[in-house]
């Protein structure tokens, strides 16, 4: 009994620990940008040493992929809460009412995201592509439901390439709306180089952000 109690204090410390390092690290991210963060800056931010960071993540990237998947996890929550009564064109309205106001709480999760798929080598992003491709056809499939929900006469394909059309629209609104929120101050995670996705390539496809 005696080992299983000590387990599962070790294990409580561990996830409260790794918990810190990801609020830190968002903070300093956000801040300085990937590039301006070391894995010191982080560890002193959250109170641990250097031991106890790579106890938890293995590296800088990998931590920064654990911020991203939490920030996306946490706006599918919220988008599936918004999208959970109503006919199918009320649920679709508080859909965009939903993302705004979260985004509007936690720019920085999107600036975050945006320099992750915009700014970093591919190499870097297929790492975050398994989370993030399986959150993004979940978020696609709830959109699909509700479109055929507005739309009964419309086919399977037609519902999916609506919905696929309706989360890029909203996902270049939100981009161009954080962009110029934070105009009056240079923002570190507009991209690696200093520049929003969509300030680089304004034909990239907005979809392929969520």
């Amino acid at each position: 009994m005696k080992s299983a109690s000590l387990m599962v204090r070790r294990e409580a410390a561990a996830a409260a620990r790794s918990d810190a390092l990801v609020e830190a690290a968002e903070a300093v991210f956000v801040a300085r940008g990937f590039a301006g963060t070391s894995v010191e800056d982080i560890a002193s931010r959250a109170g641990v040493s250097l031991a106890t960071f790579y106890k938890a993540f293995a590296s800088k990237e990998a931590l920064f992929a654990e911020v991203v998947g939490r920030g996306m996890h946490a706006f599918v929550e919220a988008a599936n809460e918004a999208m959970a009564h109503g006919t199918g064109a009320q649920r679709l309205e508080a859909l965009v009412q939903a993302a705004f106001r979260y985004f509007e709480e936690h720019d920085g999760a999107f600036r975050l995201y945006l320099s992750a798929t915009g700014g970093f080598p591919w190499e870097y992003r297929a790492n975050l592509r398994e989370g993030a491709v399986a959150r993004y056809h979940a978020f696609l499939d709830a959109i699909e439901g509700l479109v055929r929900s507005a739309s009964p006469g419309y086919s399977r394909k037609e519902a999916r390439a609506s919905a696929v059309a309706f989360a890029g629209a909203l996902n270049a609104l939100l981009g161009v709306w954080v962009e110029s929120r934070s105009k009056t101050s240079h923002s570190p995670m507009a991209g690696a180089s200093g520049q929003s996705q969509v300030e680089k390539n304004p034909n990239h496809s907005p979809s392929q952000r969520f």
